[in-house]
């Protein structure tokens, strides 16, 4: 039996590059002011709780998708014709569906409330759910950060290693 994962997202590291390029590019698309930074960790971490970024993921309430995409959020990114039948385009409708929500919710913490739970309210389960993965992705993004950090560090490190051996 192997001990290499199935899916794709562990197999091949051109689909994570892919899926990289397009959460972050419907993030630039719909910008959230203040956010702008987080939005992209947000889109990939909220799909991976939400379906462990399978795009074909279906319940049994009709949610869709890698965000789980049901009702009023799913009839609007029509609308606005996002179609969620590729995977680009179901980031698409989750990052426009933060937006929106955010902006009709006042903040985005009330936003990912009324994502989860239809209303923007930040009392019990919704609130658990939210308070729950903005802490696992404040501390996503602090490893992120951690490891870019150590890689410019080794670039830097290799750099002057190697014009000191031109040097000699």
């Amino acid at each position: 039996m192997s001990e290499t994962p199935r899916s794709n997202l562990y197999r091949f590291p051109e689909y994570r590059w892919n899926m990289a390029i397009e959460i972050g590019d419907a993030a630039k698309e719909f910008p959230i002011a203040g956010y702008n930074d987080l939005l992209p960790y947000l889109i990939a971490y909220w799909a991976y709780r939400e379906s462990t970024f399978r795009h074909m993921a279906r319940d049994h309430q009709g949610s869709y998708g890698v965000g789980q995409i049901q009702g009023v959020l799913r009839s609007r990114c029509e609308a606005i014709e996002i179609d969620l039948d590729t995977r680009k385009n179901q980031f698409r409708c989750i990052a426009s569906s933060f937006k929106y929500l955010t902006e009709r919710c006042g903040d985005l913490e009330h936003g990912l409330a009324n994502y989860a739970s239809s209303k923007c309210d930040l009392k019990g389960r919704p609130r658990w759910v939210v308070k729950d993965r903005m802490k696992r992705l404040k501390a996503l993004m602090k490893k992120v950060e951690i490891i870019y950090r150590n890689q410019e560090k080794e670039k830097k490190e290799y750099r002057q290693t190697g014009l000191e051996e031109k040097e000699e």
